[in-house]
């Protein structure tokens, strides 16, 4: 229970913030709704609730063992000799089951809506703009890392951007 509402709380606060943040940037380029930045945040909840989980769990922890603390029932428990370990056993058990719960269901669910929040900020961001433009000298691009690069000159650019014509490579 205390979990819930711990990462209720969490989701909630940084689901208000990120509507903010959408607003700002997307808004700023593009006319975007709020029911539309909402749209976009709840795309990125699912991550969201992946990084915020395990503090969740320990402000719940730390919430029902203080909760215990407070009605005595911490001293009666280790009093009546049972071992601190066998009642930090069920949190221990709590974390393991969702941290595999969150590798296996969550990390993958939240992999997919994570790449849909890319290409929908994208085509709300690019929306209308022309994906390539080539300028009175050509078209030039860059690709390499660290120890190379090319550098790639084309006059000219037909079939919409898929044939590059007279290249040059640096």
């Amino acid at each position: 229970m205390g979990l819930a509402l711990v990462l209720g709380i969490l989701l909630l606060a940084i689901l208000m913030i990120d509507v903010v943040e959408q607003l700002r940037t997307v808004g700023g380029d593009v006319r975007l709704s709020i029911l539309g930045a909402l749209n976009l945040s709840l795309m990125k909840l699912p991550q969201i609730v992946e990084q915020t989980l395990p503090f969740a769990l320990l402000i719940a922890s730390m919430m029902a063992f203080t909760r215990l603390n407070r009605r005595s029932e911490l001293s009666i428990i280790r009093a009546s000799g049972i071992s601190a370990w066998r009642f930090l056993t069920p949190v221990m058990v709590l974390g393991v089951v969702l941290g595999l719960f969150t590798m296996m269901v969550l990390n993958p669910f939240a992999a997919k809506l994570t790449e849909s929040f890319e290409q929908t900020r994208d085509r709300l961001l690019n929306e209308g703009r022309p994906t390539l433009s080539v300028s009175d000298t050509g078209i030039w691009l860059r690709q390499g890392d660290e120890t190379n690069q090319i550098v790639i000159h084309a006059k000219r650019v037909a079939e919409g951007g898929v044939n590059l014509q007279d290249v040059k490579m640096i």
